[in-house]
């Protein structure tokens, strides 16, 4: 047995060697894969089907390979490195043995791919790599093919196109800079769902891929405008077509273009220009850089130009906007310049003349790829180069952005909403670092900050005029009670700040908002509680309804029996809404007609007995009661120097006669004893300050008059009671007013006077007016940062207050190298000077 065993060992072996080998021949045998064009030249859609012509070459001598008929070819398909589809699981073990002779080509039939995975769903868009594999054999060839296959986009979504040339017209063989971009009109987001489409660029018959639809993100936030593309084109005289589309033709673009032949076409000369050199500053805003003219011919050339302006400069944007045009700015003088240029890179070097990086009115530009254009009309010679920003140079000019807040209750967080809008149609950007800033400045002199970023990344926006957008909100819980925010836009809008004083928790809102309420939301009925005053300001009474919130109203009629308004009267009633009467016209408020009498009483106004003394212990009692509301006010207001504005008011002499003669009679007064505690006196001294000084507010009341709180509010209470005086909300303060027929409560607020300077020595802000007064007797002017150490505060509150005073017209900053350095100005050194500061 076992020497049957070893026989039977050896005929096998020998017929296995006596068997056609592929062996070493293998190496020789190639398959060849022939793909069909795909329908639209350089990528295939959803609909279509990659078909493939297979052949075998045998580059060898004759040899026999194995053959599996259930599957001659198979697939394997991948996406970066990823298996899409594998189909050689669908091979049977079916072997057969087939000869191929040497030099043959051998057809093995076509093979198709339906652009499907294995579970025979679409492929997105993308390159893939499609390997065709011999069943049988460890054959195979690979070929790549892209695919755009994604069917829908948003259908909002805009693009455009942007054309820049030198001149007007376009003519043949010059320079065109064409830019593309995406825009989201909407505002909302809008999502992108293919990474891989490709742009698609049709010019006359050619057709060309180029970059990705969808650069940077698939997310196009509200009226943002993406850049895309920029390429630059030189095209013949003619009729020139150009289209762009998106994909499969998501979405396309065209532009044809009439190109004009000049008569004569320059000579064809071996120059070249190249930007050897480049210099990019964002922070001193400009380009620098050397430009060589350089001469490839083999002999040596003579180049001649007939004045001083040799190489001319323009830069280009990324959305095709010019940022600058030497043209625009250069002054040629007559003159012969000659240079010689040696043969083969023979080179003249010119120092680039400065291209400012801002716009012509200094705003700055965003960071991005823009395109720089350097020719010599001379020599008829241009040419195009990238420049890359990789960070914004200069400060956004958004002066038309308008920023309005509100502040909801949302689950007992103040929720503060933070929008941007403009009134007509404006294209700007907001920076990287660009941040949302908010100091919470409720406890004096102290401040908790928050912050959050803008956006991600660099975004420009088109905002068509009345369009709103919502910046990031700030959900927070804020103490019971007053509360004072300030929010600023950081590195982005060149002053963008507000106060927010407002009462939490916040209250729904009531009829005490009306004035706020547009007319055309104005409801028809509502109740208000206040009291009465008349005016006589013409011939007939105009009879005045002041709320509780300092709101008023013009009386029109009453529809109640034996009931009309009296002086001092206050009271609760139901109205209806409606036009003032002719007593009232001149007077910008709303109309009453009172339709019910809730409750009223008549005030007893009692003539104090003038030996009758006040102490501080009485009258301090008597708190100031504000009304809970939302004041939300877009300019900058503090309470640090309190009655820091209007200091034109010293210099315009429609104001010098009563503030002469209420400062007579004021000293006059002054000349009493000051241990006197006559209460008739003290509004004296009341009345004759307003008179004088007439919007001053309750803080700056007390610290010049140099009364209690108990005391001021005690007095003032008596002089609204009176209807000698009346007030006015601004922002956080509480303006004080006489009552005469050019000031009252209908006045404008635009043509409410203000008071001079009344500074509270002992604010922040006053520290500030300190130090600069007694650094400036010095020469010497501090910077923020130095401000913050010597105070000891965050350079942040610091700047809130700085950004206040200067807006005030009291301090002035001047750059000194890379800082800037902060002092008193000229009225502010005056008002100072004249004031017990």
């Amino acid at each position: 047995m076992r020497r049957r065993s070893t026989w039977g060992i050896c005929i096998l072996s020998l017929l296995v060697l006596l068997m056609p080998q592929v062996t070493g021949d293998e190496d020789l045998l190639q398959l060849s894969v022939s793909i069909t064009e795909p329908p639209h030249e350089t990528y295939y859609t959803a609909e279509d089907v990659v078909a493939m012509e297979v052949n075998l070459l045998n580059q060898g001598s004759t040899v026999s390979i194995e053959h599996n008929p259930s599957c001659i070819l198979y697939l394997k398909v991948y996406n970066d490195d990823n298996t899409i589809r594998d189909d050689s699981n669908i091979c049977r073990n079916q072997i057969q043995t087939k000869e191929i002779t040497s030099g043959d080509t051998e057809s093995l039939g076509s093979i198709s791919w339906d652009l499907k995975d294995e579970n025979s769903n679409l492929v997105p868009s993308g390159t893939y790599q499609i390997q065709v594999w011999h069943g049988g054999t460890s054959l195979f060839e690979e070929v790549s093919v892209f695919l755009q296959t994604q069917k829908e986009i948003p259908d909002q979504l805009e693009l455009w196109m942007n054309t820049t040339t030198k001149d007007e017209s376009i003519v043949a063989y010059q320079p065109v800079i064409v830019s593309l971009s995406l825009h989201n009109p909407t505002s909302e987001l809008m999502i992108l769902s293919d990474a891989a489409c490709r742009i698609s660029e049709y010019h006359n018959t050619q057709h060309q891929l180029l970059d990705s639809c969808f650069p940077q993100s698939l997310v196009l936030q509200p009226f943002e405008v993406r850049p895309m593309l920029q390429k630059t084109y030189s095209f013949e005289g003619g009729e020139n077509t150009l289209e762009f589309t998106l994909g499969d033709r998501l979405i396309s673009i065209s532009e044809m273009y009439d190109v004009q032949t000049p008569e004569l076409l320059d000579d064809a000369h071996p120059l070249q220009l190249e930007f050897t050199t480049s210099i990019i500053d964002t922070t001193g805003m400009k380009l620098d850089g050397e430009v060589s003219l350089i001469n490839e011919d083999t002999e040596g050339l003579t180049v001649e130009f007939s004045d001083t302006c040799i190489l001319d400069s323009w830069l280009v944007g990324p959305l095709g906007n010019v940022i600058y045009d030497s043209l625009s700015s250069r002054s040629c003088n007559p003159t012969m310049i000659q240079y010689s240029l040696e043969a083969n890179g023979g080179a003249q070097a010119f120092q680039l003349p400065e291209v400012p990086l801002h716009m012509p009115d200094n705003c700055g530009i965003p960071a991005g790829e823009y395109t720089l254009i350097l020719s010599m009309d001379a020599l008829g010679l241009w040419e195009t180069f990238p420049i890359e920003l990789d960070q914004e140079s200069g400060s956004p000019c958004n002066d038309n952005i308008v920023i309005d807040y509100n502040i909801e209750n949302d689950d007992n967080l103040a929720n503060l909403i933070y929008t941007a809008s403009t009134p007509q149609d404006s294209t700007f950007f907001w920076s990287e670092s660009c941040q949302i800033q908010l100091l919470d400045l409720t406890i004096p002199d102290e401040e908790i900050e928050y912050r959050v970023p803008c956006f991600d990344e660099q975004i420009i926006m088109h905002m068509p005029a009345g369009q709103t957008y919502s910046l990031e909100n700030f959900a927070l819980k804020p103490n019971e009670g007053e509360t004072l925010w300030n929010l600023n836009v950081i590195d982005n809008f060149p002053v963008e700040e507000a106060n927010l004083v407002f009462y939490w928790p916040v209250l729904e809102a009531t009829e005490d908002l009306i004035e706020d309420i547009p007319e055309s939301f104005i409801p028809e009925f509502g109740t208000i509680q206040g009291s009465w005053q008349v005016l006589r300001a013409g011939e007939m009474p105009c009879w005045i309804l002041s709320s509780t919130n300092g709101s008023a109203y013009a009386f029109n009629q009453a529809v109640i029996s034996n009931w009309s308004p009296i002086e001092n009267t206050e009271g609760t009633y139901n109205v209806e809404f409606t036009q003032k009467n002719a007593a009232c016209a001149e007077f910008d408020i709303q109309g009453v007609i009172v339709t019910e009498v809730l409750d009223e009483k008549q005030e007893v106004i009692i003539d104090e007995n003038p030996s009758q003394e006040i102490t501080n212990a009485e009258v301090e009692t008597t708190q100031e009661t504000l009304d809970p509301m939302i004041i939300l006010v877009s300019t900058a207001t503090t309470g640090g120097i309190l009655g820091l504005v209007g200091f034109a008011i010293m210099t315009n002499e429609s104001w010098r006669i009563p503030l002469t003669s209420g400062g007579l009679w004021f000293m006059g007064l002054l000349g009493r004893t000051k241990e006197t505690t006559d209460g008739r006196y003290q509004r004296g001294r009341l009345m004759g300050y307003l008179t004088a000084n007439p919007g001053c507010h309750f803080r700056a009341l007390m610290h010049v008059l140099d009364m209690s709180n108990g005391q001021i509010t005690h007095h003032l209470k008596i002089l609204e009671n009176e209807c000698r005086i009346w007030r006015f909300k601004d922002g956080r303060l509480v303006r004080y007013y006489p009552y005469t027929s050019d000031l009252h409560p209908g006045t404008d607020e635009a043509n409410l006077p203000l008071p001079s300077l009344s500074p509270d020595k002992n604010s922040l802000q006053g520290k500030i007016l300190n130090i600069l007064e007694l650094d400036g007797e010095l020469n010497l002017h501090p910077t923020q940062s130095e401000l913050a150490k010597r105070l000891e505060k965050s350079q942040q509150l610091i700047s809130h207050h700085l950004r206040t005073l200067q807006k005030y017209g009291l301090i002035e900053k001047e750059k000194s190298g890379l800082k800037n350095r902060y002092k008193l100005t000229k009225e502010a050194v005056f008002l100072l000077d004249s004031t017990d500061f």
